[in-house]
């Protein structure tokens, strides 16, 4: 019998970073963390603390990694042929235009899960979108992105806070009292003591543990 599964509450971490997206300043965050610590659900817990109900999605995945544009392929229409460059303005420009969410809400969310399995051209048009939306005026959007901290890190991607376009968080494992309620949530009688030792604040470890 399946156990029923509690969402890790990161309450503190989501209103301080959701405060930061607020900033007018504050261009998008980038969420960086070891796999499992939870960057995916963290950033959907973001997006609805900030009342985005159907933010811009693009996932990167090792499928798609190879293909060119693979992550953005629902989301830009490109014509164009030729160089790299003329191919990523090509899809930027698809991107500003054609999305309805970016061109009418300056307060659009656009997420990019596992940037780091972003293929090459997809890595420089999120890094393209980022520098074009800090500059823009009103402002049009803000990016939410989630990364292995570990490498390899597409340059493009790594460039993003490097470069100053997105503030870097490093997301934490769970404290105790959030593993505690976690486990609780369960309700399956696990020691929440003993399953923090054992998983290190992992929520992934944690989920596999007790499931």
């Amino acid at each position: 019998m399946s156990i029923p599964w509690a969402t890790a509450p990161r309450r503190q971490l989501v209103d301080e970073i959701a405060e930061l997206l607020d900033d007018r300043d504050t261009g998008g965050i980038a969420l960086l963390g070891v796999d499992g610590v939870g960057k995916t659900t963290l950033a959907a817990q973001i997006a609805e603390r900030l009342g985005q109900r159907s933010p811009v999605r693009v996932i990167g995945t090792a499928t798609q990694s190879q293909i060119p544009f693979g992550a953005f392929d629902s989301l830009v229409n490109i014509t164009e042929v030729g160089k790299p460059a003329v191919l990523i303005q090509a899809a930027l420009d698809s991107l500003l235009t054609q999305n309805s969410l970016l061109t009418q809400a300056d307060d659009a969310l656009i997420i990019i899960d596992d940037a780091h399995l972003l293929d090459p051209l997809s890595a420089t048009l999120v890094y393209q979108l980022a520098q074009h939306l800090k500059s823009a005026q009103p402002r049009r959007g803000r990016i939410l992105v989630t990364a292995r901290s570990t490498p390899p890190i597409p340059t493009a991607v790594a460039a993003l806070w490097e470069d100053g376009l997105l503030r870097r968080v490093d997301v934490p494992p769970l404290n105790g009292a959030e593993n505690a309620e976690v486990i609780a949530a369960t309700d399956s009688g696990a020691d929440a003591v003993e399953f923090y030792r054992r998983s290190a604040g992992n929520p992934l470890h944690l989920r596999l543990m007790v499931m």
